[in-house]
């Protein structure tokens, strides 16, 4: 697809490259495929989003208390349960602490937060593929934009990633469309890019919030 006939806006007749293109071609690929991977799952998986905040990573609490509106995420462990957090490809076997109709991480959660570089202001997204047991939760995070979104520019481009990747996946949707968080969080410095390269394959950006599945 041709960017220009993509855009299609008679009021970027002028528009320059570099202002619609995310070249990611100086990042990681653990950084840049954050919304590849939330393609790749969005189909066949659940997904819940948390922004987590100063408190859920107080290492004197050392627990994770999950927030009104994941009650379909939690709502068949039971206190004492286990659950484990996949992050790239390790997984962490979390404690679960049910009282009334609250649910808590405990035990590994602040392993967790020191392995994974988890920050306050970050959103974690949950996801439970429908194919996987119940207790296996894929972890993606989405950094805080004021910490990293550089708006400077080398040369056209982005030195630092908006994105954190937390698993690999595949890459063969021709189209990503936005969660949530990114559209939050990254809306009004991201919203102009409309296409986003990587190693020779280009994706174009679709900001639309799908939901929960």
């Amino acid at each position: 697809m041709d960017l220009e006939k993509f855009i299609e806006n008679p009021y970027l007749k002028n528009w320059k490259r570099d202002q619609y293109v995310l070249n990611a071609s100086t990042l990681k690929y653990e950084k840049v495929g954050a919304l590849w991977l939330f393609n790749a799952y969005r189909n066949y998986a659940n997904y819940f989003e948390m922004k987590i905040s100063s408190l859920d990573i107080d290492p004197k609490l050392d627990k994770l208390s999950l927030q009104t509106g994941l009650e379909k995420l939690y709502k068949d462990w039971r206190d004492g349960d286990t659950v484990v957090l996949m992050f790239i490809n390790r997984g962490w076997e979390i404690g679960i602490e049910r009282k009334y109709e609250n649910c808590e991480f405990v035990n590994r959660w602040q392993d967790f937060i020191k392995e994974t570089e988890l920050e306050s202001r970050d959103t974690l997204v949950f996801y439970i593929l429908n194919d996987s047991e119940n207790n296996t939760i894929k972890i993606c995070i989405f950094k805080t934009a004021n910490e990293i979104i550089d708006n400077r520019k080398d040369d056209g481009e982005w030195n630092i990633s908006f994105l954190k990747l937390i698993s690999r996946s595949s890459m063969n949707e021709e189209m990503l469309v936005v969660p949530k968080c990114f559209k939050e969080t990254y809306g009004e410095m991201m919203n102009h890019v409309n296409q986003i390269e990587f190693g020779g394959q280009q994706r174009f950006i679709f900001y639309s919030f799908i939901g929960n599945l």
